[in-house]
C-alpha cells in the first residue's frame, strides 16, 4: 500500500511540470507533436538572444556615454585646476625670488619692495623672461653690490643681454655685475660693452654668450693688464673664433697677460726666449704701460714671425707647456686677431645689442611667454 502512495505521489510529482510546460507551448502555440517544433524552438531561442543582445548593446552605449560625460568631467576640472596653478605656482617663484632680493636690498619698508617688486612685473610684459627669471637677476646685482636706484635698469639691461646672447638669467646678471665692478661701468657703459659682443659675435666665427663667459673671467688681469672693456672682448673673441672653449680661452689669456705685466721681473728661462725674438723685458714694459693694446699687439706679431721650427720651444718657454700651443694657434692666424680688436672699435656696433634683443624677442617661443 506504501509503495502503491509512493507511486501516485511521485506521478503527480512528475505530472505538474510536464503540463506546466504543455500549457507554456499551446500558449506560445507549439505543439510538442508537430514536426517543425524543433525549428519554432530554434527560432524562439534566437528571438530571445536578439533581446538580450540588444538590451545588452544598449547598456553598453549608456554605459559608454555615461563614461564619456565623466571623462568630459575630470577634463574640465583638471583644466580649471591647470588654470588656477600657473598663476598661483608663479606667484609662489616670485615670492621666493623676491626673497633673495630682500636678502641684498636694504629697502626702507613694504612699501617700497611692492613698489619694485611692480616694476619687475611690469617689465615682464616687455621682455620675454619670467617675473622669477627678472627677480633672480636683480638678486645677482644687489649680492655684487649694484646700487639699489640701479637695479632695474641694472636688471633691464641684463635681461636685454641674456634674451640677446641667448643665456640663462642669472649668468647674464652675474656677468654684467663682475665687468661694472672691475671695469667701474655704469649700468649704459655695460649696455655698449653688449653691443661690442653682440657686433663682434655677429661678424665671426664666435658666439656672444662665450665671449661674455671668457671676458667675465679674464676681466681682472685685462684691468691690470691696461686693457679697455671692448679689447678685452675683442682679445677673447680672437681664441674663441679658433674653436677654444671660453675655459680654455680664458686661461690661456690669464697666463700671457700675466707674463707679460711681469716682463721687466722675468725669470732666465723668459728673458731667454725673449732674447731670442729680439724681445727686451724692460722696453716691453715701458711699451704696456704708455700702451697696452698696441703693446699686445705688437708682441702678438712678433711671435707670429717665428720660424715654424723654433716657434714651439721658444712659446714653451715662454708661457708654459700648458698654454704655449694656445699662444700659437692665436699667433698662426695673427689677422683673426686683427679683425677681432677692429671689430672691438668699430663704430657700426652701437645699438647692435638692442637689435639682437628685438631678433629674438619677435620669434614665437618668446611671443608665447610675454603673452604668459
Amino acid at each position: 500500500k506504501q509503495s502503491n502512495d509512493l507511486a501516485s505521489q511521485l506521478g503527480k510529482a512528475i505530472k505538474t511540470p510536464i503540463e506546466a510546460y504543455k500549457e507554456g507551448l499551446k500558449k506560445l502555440k507549439i505543439n510538442p507533436l508537430d514536426l517543425d517544433t524543433k525549428d519554432k524552438l530554434s527560432k524562439l531561442g534566437a528571438d530571445i538572444k536578439k533581446m538580450a543582445t540588444t538590451k545588452l548593446n544598449l547598456d553598453i552605449q549608456n554605459a559608454r556615454k555615461s563614461i564619456e560625460n565623466l571623462k568630459t568631467d575630470i577634463v574640465a576640472t583638471l583644466g580649471s585646476a591647470l588654470i588656477l596653478s600657473k598663476p598661483i605656482s608663479a606667484s609662489i617663484e616670485f615670492e621666493s625670488s623676491m626673497a633673495d632680493v630682500k636678502k641684498v636690498v636694504d629697502f626702507k619698508d613694504a612699501g617700497e619692495i611692492k613698489v619694485f617688486s611692480n616694476d619687475i612685473m611690469k617689465m615682464s610684459r616687455t621682455i620675454p623672461l619670467s617675473v622669477s627669471e627678472l627677480a633672480q637677476i636683480t638678486a645677482s646685482g644687489g649680492q655684487l653690490g649694484i646700487a639699489k636706484e640701479n637695479l632695474l635698469d641694472f636688471t633691464k639691461t641684463a635681461a636685454m643681454m641674456g634674451v640677446a646672447f641667448d643665456m640663462s638669467a642669472k649668468d647674464a646678471g652675474d656677468n654684467m655685475a663682475t665687468l661694472m665692478n672691475i671695469f667701474n661701468m655704469n649700468v649704459d657703459e655695460v649696455g655698449k660693452l653688449g653691443d661690442t659682443i653682440n657686433h663682434i659675435s655677429n661678424n665671426s666665427a664666435s658666439t656672444a654668450q662665450k665671449i661674455v663667459t671668457a671676458v667675465g673671467r679674464i676681466a681682472g688681469n685685462a684691468k691690470d693688464f691696461g686693457l679697455t672693456a671692448d679689447a678685452t672682448a675683442g682679445l677673447a673673441s680672437s681664441f674663441i673664433a679658433l674653436g677654444k672653449a671660453p675655459e680654455v680661452a680664458s686661461t690661456a689669456i690669464n697666463s700671457m697677460l700675466t707674463v707679460l705685466n711681469n716682463a721687466d721681473n722675468a725669470s732666465k728661462e723668459v728673458s731667454e726666449a725673449f732674447n731670442q725674438i729680439g724681445i727686451d723685458g724692460k722696453e716691453l714694459k715701458r711699451a704696456i704701460l704708455k700702451d697696452p693694446q698696441k703693446a699686445l699687439s705688437q708682441f702678438l706679431h712678433t711671435l707670429s714671425k717665428i720660424p715654424k721650427a723654433q716657434k714651439t720651444g721658444i712659446l714653451t718657454s715662454i708661457f708654459g707647456k700648458n698654454f704655449g700651443d694656445d699662444i700659437s694657434l692665436v699667433t698662426g692666424a695673427i689677422e683673426n686677431f686683427d679683425k677681432a680688436m677692429a671689430l672691438s672699435g668699430d663704430k657700426a656696433k652701437a645699438g647692435s645689442m638692442q637689435q639682437e634683443f628685438e631678433a629674438r624677442s619677435a620669434t614665437t617661443a618668446n611671443n608665447i611667454q610675454l603673452m604668459k
